[in-house]
């Protein structure tokens, strides 16, 4: 009882420093286009979402030195969360409630860790 209790403390600490991550990540993002919308950058592109592969490019043609270098610091974090990501996926493989959360339909392997 004690090894599991243990286990589930590990996989919790681990999806809390995954949310902190992305909160991060996400902040950057926003600077970025506080950045762009400051310095009255237009950016031409035809998807439909920012931060995909395209726009990232559009991004990185701009040659500015802030935006730049948050695009470097949202690239090391996307590389840590997806770390991240895959030992909680681990770690959640080895528990039973989890196996049995993620069975439920919108519930993934980071967000059923909040539950058990």
């Amino acid at each position: 009882m004690l090894c599991t209790k243990y286990k589930v403390t590990d996989l919790r600490e681990l999806v809390r420093h995954r949310a902190a991550l992305v909160r991060t990540r996400t902040k950057l993002k926003n600077k970025i286009h506080s950045v762009i919308v400051m310095n009255g950058i237009s950016i031409s592109y035809a998807g439909a979402h920012t931060f995909t592969k395209g726009y990232v490019e559009k991004l990185k043609e701009l040659t500015h030195n802030r935006i730049d270098g948050y695009l470097r610091l949202i690239e090391s974090l996307n590389d840590e969360i997806n770390n991240v990501s895959k030992k909680i996926l681990l770690l959640a493989q080895e528990d039973e409630m989890a196996k049995l959360l993620m069975t439920i339909p919108g519930i993934g392997h980071a967000t059923k860790h909040i539950c058990v």
